[in-house]
């Protein structure tokens, strides 16, 4: 995706849009700290870079109050809640946690730019056990029915907190996550729910593949999927417990049954961890093969989730994309 100057000024204008809607809610904007549905603690103020208030706090989105539902939530101060905001699901890897909405300097200036944009944000847990260091989680289990389920109760919860676009959630998703994003997409359209669009970062879309080329990932995915201590990939376990169970959990053998949604995919040639050809390369042929309308790839350097992955110059404009498309019916 090349942005031309016409489409940067679209763009432009479209933010400056988004900006004066802002102002003219400020109204019905938060008198003070927000009270969510399912907050932990008090919310605590944010200001972002280009100096946009803002507002963060610690929920369990969805019940029970559980690992799977407990996020960290970023929104604008100027939000109004019965309005339709765009909303951005931050989906974290495998050794982090929901602190990755705004831990790191290139995810957190992407956060600001959703923020400077009046939209909304949510990254939650699922399954990540917190270490000792900031920001830090071990043993998450992406991509399971149980986070798939927390995704999906996370859509159900924001829309009791605030008015999400109805075109259904912008998800970001990284590494484990971008596996754990397209999770989301089958269990969406399991449920019902819109998706507006999703966003990829050297994403595990070939779960096979990641299971072979890493004894991390083979760990993950027995801890994930409950596979027995001694399984192999492709095994009569994993087959049910993975390529058939709910659907199916691998990307790369369930995309092509689904109803086809708008697909950024940003992966790097040097990724070491999750390797390009094997995934993110993989789908976008498979996907382009069986004639997918909006299926884009992105091909940053350096390695594996590089600050050169996470650009709002790329994400932002990808979602009003998405977001200005006609709704259409949503159906199980």
């Amino acid at each position: 995706m090349t942005m031309t100057r016409r489409r940067f000024l679209e763009i432009a204008a479209a933010m400056t849009a988004l900006s004066v809607v802002r102002l003219d809610r400020v109204a019905a904007a938060f008198d003070g700290p927000p009270v969510l549905p399912g907050q932990v603690g008090d919310a605590f103020a944010y200001t972002t870079a280009l100096g946009t208030p803002a507002w963060m706090a610690y929920v369990y989105a969805g019940e029970p109050a559980a690992n799977h539902h407990f996020a960290k939530v970023a929104l604008p101060a100027a939000l109004d809640r019965t309005q339709p905001t765009p909303t951005v699901l931050v989906l974290h890897g495998a050794t982090a946690t929901e602190e990755c909405i705004t831990f790191g300097t290139p995810m957190r200036r992407v956060t600001e730019s959703w923020l400077d944009a009046g939209w909304a944000g949510s990254s939650a847990r699922h399954g990540s056990t917190p270490t000792a260091t900031f920001g830090r989680g071990t043993w998450a289990q992406w991509g399971n029915q149980a986070s798939r389920l927390g995704m999906r109760d996370a859509w159900e919860w924001a829309r009791t907190a605030w008015t999400p676009d109805p075109h259904g959630f912008c998800v970001f998703g990284i590494s484990m996550g971008g596996g754990a994003a397209l999770n989301f997409a089958i269990e969406s359209q399991r449920a019902a729910i819109p998706l507006a669009g999703l966003y990829s970062v050297d994403g595990t879309t070939n779960l096979r593949a990641c299971d072979a080329g890493s004894k991390s990932f083979h760990k993950f995915l027995r801890a994930a999927y409950g596979l027995p201590q001694l399984y192999v990939a492709g095994d009569d376990s994993w087959v049910a417990r993975v390529d058939e169970s709910d659907g199916g959990h691998d990307p790369q053998r369930f995309m092509t049954t689904l109803r086809p949604f708008p697909l950024r995919l940003s992966a790097s040639a040097s990724d070491a961890v999750v390797r390009k050809a094997d995934n993110a390369g993989l789908l976008y042929t498979t996907l382009v093969e069986a004639g997918w309308p909006d299926v884009s790839m992105r091909n940053p350097s350096l390695g594996h989730c590089a600050a050169s992955l996470f650009k709002a110059g790329d994400t932002t404009p990808f979602f009003l994309d998405a977001l200005a498309r006609p709704l259409e019916p949503v159906s199980g």
